[in-house]
């Protein structure tokens, strides 16, 4: 029996599993092609932490979120491949946990990066959650980080 043969008979016997098989190693081979054109990018903005007062206590530096959307969707898009990112949970009072999942997919297959934070304060803390969520976990799916010079 040859390799076509028994994949003829995995097609036969479950279409859909044969199908979803195909995709998951599809969308492997791709984010292999994909990852290939990442890079690690340079943490070159610099924010200052300051206390009640005003007073700057230190700052750090930091990769901007548009920075690893823009290799990304390069990247991916170069491989066929789609990223998203979704948001669960909202401001409800004090405290609120938000999870966020960025997922890369082709066809029936899928692979995600998912983190979660417990948000209190206003709508822009909300908003800071979001955005340090969605850097993260397109970090862990671009395989990459930020580097800083020493």
């Amino acid at each position: 029996m040859t390799r076509d043969d028994i994949l003829t008979a995995l097609i036969a016997a479950d279409p859909l599993g044969a199908l979803k098989a195909h995709d998951q190693h599809e969308l492997h081979t791709r984010m292999a092609r994909a990852q290939a054109s990442f890079h690690n990018l340079k943490k070159d903005n610099r924010v200052p932490v300051k206390d009640k007062t005003g007073k700057q206590i230190y700052s750090f530096m930091f990769v901007p979120l548009e920075d690893y959307l823009n290799m990304a969707r390069a990247g991916y898009a170069a491989e066929g491949l789609c990223f998203t990112q979704h948001v669960d949970g909202a401001p409800q009072g004090r405290e609120q946990t938000i999870t966020l999942t960025t997922a890369v997919s082709f066809g029936t297959a899928q692979v995600t990066s998912s983190m979660n934070c417990i948000v209190g304060g206003s709508l822009q803390d909300y908003g800071s959650a979001i955005t340090y969520l969605r850097r993260y976990t397109l970090q862990a799916l671009t395989a990459t980080c930020g580097t800083s010079e020493d």
